[in-house]
């Protein structure tokens, strides 16, 4: 009895071994295929976190080149706006200095403008004075030529006066010298002595008015 007992026993230690082994060796093939996963899985995180590297090196690069080009663009945007800032300067400045020069010019036109008006107020003030002084010559000399005439016409008054006197005379003469021929048979001499006289008095008179007449044609006045 006993020795079915301990052969049992035997058979059951047997078993259990064997069992043992078939789960050891089930255990170690799950560690092994634990392992294959862990190693595995340590494989696809190492090519991730090489790959997490590298896209961290391409977001380095390209967040690099993000900012070299933001600094372009914002140099680009600072030279941009200098150039303009220039440009609206040169630009104000040409349009100050046009402005500054037609202010200038528009200045010089008017103090000339001013000059010239200055001078002809003067120029005018000058020929009213002028034309004053040419009226009050000119009635003065309309007075004179006035005077002038009025003396003419007494002289030539008096001149004609004169002549028709010498026509008297000369009238009186003739009917003496027609009284004295009448008489020449008596006196011969005393006809000669007679129309001399007579012609040397008309001499005289029309010397006298010649001498007049000359004088008047002398006289610029007395021509008006």
């Amino acid at each position: 009895m006993q020795a079915a007992t301990l052969q049992d026993l035997q058979s059951n230690l047997s078993n259990l071994q064997q069992q043992q082994a078939q789960a050891n060796t089930q255990l170690q093939n799950t560690l092994d295929k634990q392992k294959e996963e862990q190693d595995r899985l340590n494989q696809i995180l190492q090519e991730q976190q090489k790959e997490q590297a590298q896209l961290d090196n391409k977001l380095d690069q390209q967040q690099k080149q993000d900012d070299e080009k933001q600094k372009q663009i914002d140099q680009f945007i600072r030279d941009a706006f200098k150039l303009w800032q220039q440009k609206l300067q040169n630009k104000t400045d040409n349009i100050n200095s046009e402005i500054e020069k037609k202010i200038n010019e528009n200045t010089e036109k008017i103090n000339q403008a001013k000059k010239e008006q200055e001078t002809i107020k003067s120029e005018i003030e000058t020929t009213k004075k002028e034309i004053e002084t040419k009226k009050q010559e000119h009635q003065e000399a309309q007075k004179k030529i006035e005077e002038n005439i009025n003396t003419i016409k007494q002289e030539v008054q008096t001149i004609q006066k004169t002549i028709d006197d010498t026509k008297v005379q000369i009238k009186q003469t003739q009917q003496q010298t027609t009284a004295i021929q009448n008489n020449i048979s008596t006196n011969s001499n005393l006809v000669a002595a007679t129309n001399t006289a007579t012609y040397d008095l008309y001499l005289a008179n029309m010397n006298s008015l010649n001498k007049r007449m000359g004088e008047l044609r002398d006289n610029p006045k007395g021509q008006g």
